[in-house]
């Protein structure tokens, strides 16, 4: 597992649409949550299921979100919807109450983009909501983990048995505090405007920052607790990957000058309302927003402004005489 974050993988997900007449009554909050209990574990079973659902109330004609969670044996494995020879995918029986309806199973997409092995370069994706993760590898080469997104909504919990529930925790704490210990003679370096950007501003056909002037203050102009804070923050978006890949990323940081990084911010300083911050330096751009559902729900993204999608290596590769079709 390449991920930090994905430690138990969400395999299947279904809509279901209710509708049930009457009266539209008040949906409850959207936070993921067990809808069955914690199964009892028995040694005889390779697998251990939950179902787990956006909403703890809903109303009628409104959609919603439920997941298969599963706990599976070590050496065990379920499949995919591509189950190739011999497996089997997973399928759902639903015994849903009269009115409801079930749609198929939504699964996360995965890509791979040539043809794997260790003479020539592929890559592969899993494309899924609030998560983007791209990995190319080169013969020879350290692999290429970005553009990686992760989001989330609610960022935090704020009711229900997984209140308190606040997966980017890290990336907002952090942010917050170097934020608020930049030296106010260097605010108005800091400080991109008085409102959040809405979003993050970097992405397919959105290029221009990779190449533009970094934002905001330097890490050399802060103080070396400011820049030990700064790179923790880099480490937390880092180490969502195995660690001999992050250990190379931060290396290749280390190199290139930590204080060639620039730290920006955008919008008030506080957690509470919309906020976005962005560090830039010449191996990475990292963007975080948290401005929508009232500072909520957080989307953020760590590039390579030279070698997204294994750019710089493919470039290199084919240079030395590795031709693709």
């Amino acid at each position: 597992m390449l991920v930090r974050m994905i430690h138990r993988v969400i395999v299947a997900l279904a809509v279901i649409a209710a509708l049930v007449d009457g009266a539209p009554a008040r949906a409850g909050a959207r936070a993921w949550t067990f809808a069955t209990p914690a199964p009892k574990v028995d040694a005889s079973l390779k697998v251990h299921t939950q179902l787990v659902s956006e909403l703890t109330t809903i109303r009628p004609g409104e959609p919603f979100w439920v997941a298969l969670h599963q706990r599976i044996a070590p050496g065990w494995h379920t499949y995919w919807r591509n189950p190739g020879d011999s497996g089997e995918p997973v399928t759902l029986a639903w015994s849903a109450p009269p009115g409801f309806v079930t749609d198929d199973i939504a699964w996360p997409a995965f890509t791979v983009f040539g043809t794997p092995g260790v003479s020539a370069a592929w890559g592969w994706r899993v494309e899924g909501h609030h998560l983007s993760l791209n990995f190319t590898l080169v013969p020879g080469r350290p692999v290429a983990v970005t553009p990686a997104f992760m989001g989330a909504n609610p960022a935090a919990v704020r009711s229900g048995p997984r209140a308190g529930l606040r997966p980017l925790e890290q990336e907002q704490d952090l942010g917050l505090a170097l934020a608020r210990g930049v030296d106010p003679a260097l605010r108005s370096r800091l400080v991109l405007g008085g409102d959040s950007l809405g979003d993050i501003v970097s992405g397919p056909g959105r290029r221009d920052l990779f190449t533009a002037p970094p934002a905001g203050v330097a890490l050399a102009a802060m103080s070396g607790e400011q820049r030990a804070l700064a790179v923790r923050l880099v480490e937390t978006y880092a180490r969502n990957v195995r660690a001999e890949i992050a250990d190379h990323e931060l290396e290749r940081m280390r190199d290139a000058g930590v204080e060639k990084l620039h730290f920006a911010w955008a919008g008030p300083i506080d957690p509470a309302r919309p906020h976005y911050y962005r560090i830039h330096g010449p191996t990475l751009l990292i963007e975080y927003d948290n401005s929508q559902n009232s500072a909520n729900h957080i989307h953020s993204v760590w590039h390579d402004p030279v070698n997204d999608f294994g750019a710089d290596l493919l470039r290199a590769h084919y240079e030395r005489g590795h031709h693709h079709v």
